[in-house]
């Protein structure tokens, strides 16, 4: 933090000696992120982009701490205009994909990702994107076939964004996933590393909801777990992995898995309370404690 400090100090020298000099004002822009100073880094980012309106990263990163201080719709304007001066920018597209993703635009989301990875098919957040919004068209379809389909295609999108940040060392981690251009606004610190544990717990989390809904709870089970190496203390997970156990047990009346699923619900209780799924996780609970013994499952 002190070093960040530091250079933001300098990058303000720089900008006092020339203030027509758009390189200080863009690494301003990038430190006062990293400090979680949001409002000053989105004005040195305008700083940049007033210097030189062709600036296509000052207006990317902008964007997304835009989406990081929760206003996607701004962050929509400023990538549009950055797609006015290069339509393709396959960055540019995949962000506007995590901004439609906030406002819960999913077609606006699937197809603005579809576009950054016709330009790039490497570009491991549109993957994401696509497979979250996909999911979630998913969940709101009426349509069983249809749904089904949709939940494959998610998973395959999660997969796809797992095997392309699969970095076997934090080192790895740290120098591919930039602090930004991710767009991660619910994470606490800005942390590299943290940024991409987080990344990386929502594609696990992804294939899990997805394996779970095309009829694979073992391999669902697998995967919640292991978005929980990433992120040990996520409620969610937790409630998830519940769900996962909670249908084995549906279909396999083991009693290992009511046990693990009421571990689960508990840990989630126990992380956070106040949620909207807690409710659900305390009668989940309630419910278990009423027919263990009923099955003679034992403590």
């Amino acid at each position: 933090e002190d070093d960040l400090k530091k250079a933001a100090a300098l990058f303000e020298k720089a900008l006092a000696l020339d203030p027509g000099f758009a390189t200080p004002a863009y690494h301003l822009g990038q430190a006062n992120q990293l400090l979680l100073k949001y409002d000053e880094s989105v004005a040195a980012f305008r700083r940049a982009i007033a210097i030189d309106q062709t600036n296509i990263d000052a207006r990317i990163e902008c964007s997304a701490v835009l989406i990081e201080q929760g206003d996607p719709d701004e962050a929509i304007r400023e990538l549009t205009e950055a797609l006015r001066f290069e339509a393709d920018n396959d960055v540019a597209h995949s962000m506007l994909a995590r901004a439609y993703w906030d406002k819960g635009a999913w077609d606006r989301s699937v197809e603005s990702a579809q576009k950054a990875l016709e330009l790039k098919a490497s570009n491991a957040q549109a993957h994401l994107w696509r497979a979250d919004s996909l999911r979630q068209m998913a969940a709101a379809s009426k349509d069983p076939a249809q749904q089904r389909d949709l939940y494959a295609s998610a998973r395959e999108g999660y997969r796809s964004f797992l095997d392309l940040t699969n970095f076997s060392t934090g080192l790895g981690a740290r120098l591919a996933f930039h602090f930004i251009g991710l767009g991660i606004g619910s994470r606490k610190h800005a942390d590299r590393q943290g940024a991409y544990d987080s990344l990386r717990s929502a594609g696990f989390l992804g294939l899990c909801l997805s394996e779970q809904k095309v009829g694979n709870p073992l391999k669902a089970r697998d995967y919640c777990k292991r978005a929980l190496q990433y992120a040990p203390n996520d409620p969610i997970a937790y409630f998830l992995l519940g769900n996962v156990n909670r249908d084995l047990f549906n279909e396999r009346q083991s009693c290992s898995y009511l046990k693990d699923a009421r571990s689960s619900y508990a840990k989630m209780l126990e992380l956070n309370p106040h949620l909207a799924e807690s409710n659900n996780a305390r009668n989940y609970v309630g419910q278990i404690d009423g027919f263990l013994p009923q099955l003679k499952c034992g403590a």
